[in-house]
């Protein structure tokens, strides 16, 4: 019994804990504005991590929920940046949604029969 309640106050410190922004340098990398992707803590769900962001007076949309791991990732429509969103009850992880380019393909001017 009393293994029961301290692995409940475990989980529930867990649950309330602060999460980490990842912020990224804007001069390297092209950000998709106001789009996050969010980790949650194990054990927490899409639905219970929504209401918490609901509860913290965030406005959001949900852009995708993910299974690979606990998450998803969300546009916010209100002033709620990383740091404000990882101090959400139950969120673990933020980060930034970054635009990934194709790298151009270039023709080589190598011939087959050139040396190596």
């Amino acid at each position: 019994m009393k293994i029961t309640a301290i692995l409940s106050t475990l989980a529930a410190a867990t649950l309330v804990s602060a999460g980490r922004f990842h912020p990224v340098k804007l001069s390297e990398v092209e950000v998709v504005p106001n789009a996050f992707i969010i980790e949650y803590h194990d054990g927490v769900k899409h639905n219970q991590a929504q209401n918490s962001l609901k509860a913290s007076k965030v406005d959001f949309k949900v852009r995708n929920e993910y299974n690979i791991f606990n998450g998803a990732a969300l546009t916010i429509k209100s002033d709620h940046g990383g740091e404000a969103l990882a101090k959400v009850s139950g969120i673990k992880n933020v980060w930034h949604v970054t635009v990934q380019r194709i790298p151009k393909i270039q023709k080589s001017k190598k011939k087959p029969t050139d040396p190596e």
